[in-house]
């Protein structure tokens, strides 16, 4: 992995609205930084700022390390109620999971019947680094099941409700 551009650089990239901010920033992997980052990021309300939030929430976001980056904004936005912000992180968080939708065969052995089962499935996060570098993943090849529920969705649904009324 080549090394990152200083942290200066991308500071002054972001102090100086410079459009390659977000090009510099998805360069950055170390934890530590971009979680001092993220606090700094959030706290700037500029519209600039609030913009490359939402460019940032367009791109891929299976980057290694920016988990830290990703949970600090929404956790932050999510505390403001910035409902201008927080439909695009569901948008960026609904594309993170990969979801195949599979059949699956059954049998009962006691009826003598077979029947098939369709249900969405979502291979596991290969994106998290551990700190050697690895991806560390106990269950690569284990299937889940995802379950489309979401406090935040409803939220947003009672506060669309509440605009129309």
């Amino acid at each position: 992995m080549a090394e990152p551009p200083s942290t200066l650089m991308l500071d002054e990239c972001f102090r100086a609205e410079d459009d390659r901010f977000l090009d510099l920033l998805k360069q950055f992997h170390r934890y530590a930084f971009l979680r001092s980052f993220a606090d700094r990021w959030a706290a700037d309300t500029r519209t600039w700022s609030r913009a490359q939030v939402v460019g940032y929430l367009q791109t891929d976001l299976n980057l290694p390390g920016h988990e830290v980056l990703v949970k600090r904004l929404f956790k932050h936005h999510e505390a403001e109620q910035d409902w201008e912000i927080l439909p695009h992180f569901l948008v960026a968080f609904d594309r993170l999971v990969r979801r195949k939708r599979m059949k699956r065969y059954r049998y009962d052995s006691q009826s003598h019947r077979s029947w098939t089962e369709e249900a969405l499935y979502a291979k596991p996060n290969k994106t998290v680094v551990d700190e050697l570098g690895e991806n560390n993943n106990n269950c690569a090849n284990r299937s889940f099941v995802s379950k489309p529920t979401s406090a935040l969705a409803n939220n947003l649904k009672q506060l669309t409700n509440q605009r129309r009324r």
